[in-house]
């Protein structure tokens, strides 16, 4: 089975990608302490 190395990610902005990241990881952590705090949209 061959994975990819690589997403392409089209029309997306740095900004944008800095969010989901950031959603992401705010998740990730929250199942480990339960500290998850909302984002703000926008």
């Amino acid at each position: 089975m061959v994975v990819p190395t690589s997403i392409p990610l089209p029309n997306i902005t740095f900004k944008i990608l800095a969010k989901v990241i950031e959603y992401c990881k705010c998740h990730f952590e929250a199942v480990a302490d339960g500290t998850c705090r909302q984002l703000p949209i926008g």
